[in-house]
């Protein structure tokens, strides 16, 4: 694995790529948060927990949800101006954190 430039050129957003793979996990990511397809199959099989930690009903509704989401978090960290300031909106990588985080649930969702 390797840390790719997300944008040519800018050296304040990098992403994760694996030798085997065609694109970087940002990458990867986004397309996935962008295929239907993908979605319907991952809210299937994840239904319980989309009915019991989001009290989502239906799947349509969490496909849906995400496309905008996805959107806009794209927006956020793609688009310049948004891009210069990442820092503001995300914690920077340290190559000592060793450890993994649990984050709070305001932060599996948007609810703003």
């Amino acid at each position: 694995m390797k840390f790719v430039r997300v944008i040519d050129g800018y050296d304040h957003l990098w992403a994760v790529k694996a030798q085997d793979k065609e694109a970087d996990e940002l990458t990867l990511l986004f397309r996935n948060w962008n295929n239907g397809d993908y979605l319907l199959d991952f809210f299937m099989e994840h239904f319980d927990d989309l009915k019991g930690y989001f009290h989502i009903e239906r799947l349509d509704e969490a496909v849906s949800d995400t496309f905008e989401d996805a959107e806009a978090l794209q927006e956020l960290v793609l688009d310049f101006p948004y891009t210069e300031h990442l820092d503001s909106l995300f914690k920077p990588l340290d190559i000592t954190d060793t450890q993994s985080t649990e984050l709070s649930r305001e932060k599996a969702r948007n609810v703003g």
